[in-house]
């Protein structure tokens, strides 16, 4: 809603919110992946054993795509408060395509650490690239 009403303020109102938005977003992200980065390894020998102890170093990729993932939401709301839907679903198609494509490359080649590359990379193909040209 502060976006929202920004927007009606002014634009510089708008940009000045946006840009709190997106701080707060990143940093909250930053976070939580530094956080699981560093303690990944208890994570899973406490949740799930020694047995599954190589998925921690998948989840120290994984979780960097959340900050991707967590900013193409925002990007996906400024869109739909500009009125620009359709970009939405071609933003989605591409990030998709993206994906298929590593994943087919990258499996092969690293196994589950190659699907978690491709996972982060293709959450954070669209998002990041807009908000450094538009805001």
């Amino acid at each position: 809603p502060a976006i929202i009403n920004g927007k009606k303020s002014g634009e510089i109102t708008y940009k000045k919110r946006l840009k709190s938005l997106l701080g707060l977003v990143a940093l909250i992200g930053l976070a939580a992946a530094a956080f699981f980065t560093i303690f990944s390894d208890w994570i899973i020998q406490f949740f799930y054993g020694a047995n599954y102890s190589e998925a921690a170093n998948v989840l120290k990729i994984y979780i960097w795509g959340g900050i991707g993932m967590s900013l193409g939401f925002v990007v996906n709301q400024l869109l739909i408060i500009e009125n620009k839907t359709k970009i939405i679903f071609i933003f989605g198609l591409i990030s998709m395509l993206v994906n298929v494509i590593l994943n087919l490359v990258l499996i092969p080649r690293f196994g589950m650490h190659g699907a978690a590359i491709a996972t982060l990379i293709s959450y954070s193909v669209i998002p990041l690239p807009i908000l450094f040209i538009k805001y």
